[in-house]
C-alpha cells in the first residue's frame, strides 16, 4: 500500500480494513508513505515491483505523465482517493459529489488540499445551493 501521508487518519482505517483482508487471505501488507514527492512515490513503486509484490494499492499524490507510464506494471494495481487520468485500473474513491452537499447544507464551507476532491466538493455545495434555491 503505497500513500503520500500515512498520519492522515483517512489512509489508517484503510489500512486497517486492507490488512483485515489480507490477513483472513494468508497475506502480508507493506506499507510506503511517499511524503506526497514524485520521485519518492517512483523509487517506491520501483521497490515494490522489484519485489514481485502480490499487487499494489495505490494513492497517487502528482498527476504526471511520467507516474502514468511508471505504474504500466505488470502487477495488479489499485488506485485509491486519486485517479491518475490515462491509466486503465480498478479505482477506489468516496463520493465527493455527495458527501459536500451533506456536509454544507447547514453552513456552507469545506476546504482540500486535494485538487480533484476541491472540485468535486465545490460541484457539490453548487449542487446543494441550486437545490435550496429550487424548493423555495
Amino acid at each position: 500500500m503505497v500513500v503520500a501521508e500515512i498520519s492522515n487518519p483517512f489512509f489508517g482505517t484503510i489500512l486497517r480494513e486492507v490488512e483485515d483482508r489480507a490477513l483472513e487471505l494468508e497475506h502480508m501488507v507493506i506499507v510506503s508513505d511517499t511524503d506526497a514527492k514524485p520521485d519518492r512515490e517512483l523509487a517506491i513503486l520501483d521497490r515494490l515491483s522489484a519485489l514481485r509484490v502480490a499487487g499494489i494499492i495505490y494513492s497517487p499524490h502528482g498527476e504526471s505523465e511520467e507516474v502514468v507510464q511508471h505504474v504500466s506494471l505488470s502487477i495488479p494495481l489499485v488506485t485509491i482517493d486519486h485517479k491518475l487520468e490515462g491509466l486503465e485500473v480498478d479505482f477506489v474513491s468516496s463520493d465527493n459529489l455527495l458527501a459536500s452537499a451533506m456536509l454544507t447544507e447547514p453552513s456552507g464551507w469545506v476546504t482540500s488540499a486535494s485538487r480533484t476532491s476541491k472540485a468535486a466538493r465545490a460541484c457539490g455545495r453548487r449542487s446543494n445551493a441550486n437545490s435550496d434555491s429550487e424548493t423555495q
